[in-house]
């Protein structure tokens, strides 16, 4: 999304997001509306037929490579527990596809822990539900 996109429909992702950002101690001091306003962090719609989401991205450099980081991912999927994890597999599987395609080598994610839902990511850190996949 745009800056442009993501400022007129601030109410909606600022509060689907919210729950996130709240428990995240981590979180940047700066703000998360801000960090989408300068283009530090970018967001992705996801939209699925019984629901949509945001995922937030920063693209950043770890050892000279170019690491897909997803600090927070938010959304209503509106579907029974197999069917929202087949759905969350599918849109990772779309998101991995984008990283590649901009030339990142890892997959970063944090939050809850998505370990059950992402059996092919492995820990790469202290912080707890930190996950990672080599593309």
């Amino acid at each position: 999304m745009l800056p442009a996109a993501i400022e007129a429909d601030w109410q909606r992702i600022g509060a689907l997001l919210a729950p996130a950002i709240e428990i995240d101690k981590n979180a940047p001091s700066i703000g998360i509306h801000a960090l989408l306003m300068s283009g530090q962090y970018a967001a992705i719609q996801v939209d699925l037929p019984t629901g949509s989401g945001i995922a937030v991205v920063e693209i950043c450099e770890l050892d000279g490579r170019l690491v897909w980081w997803l600090p927070y991912v938010a959304g209503l999927v509106g579907l029974g527990p197999k069917a929202t994890i087949a759905a969350l597999r599918e849109i990772m599987s779309g998101i991995e596809k984008l990283a590649r395609s901009v030339g990142c080598w890892e997959i970063r994610i944090g939050g809850r822990d998505w370990s059950r839902v992402f059996p092919d990511f492995e820990r790469f850190d202290d912080v707890p539900n930190r996950l990672r996949k080599v593309l």
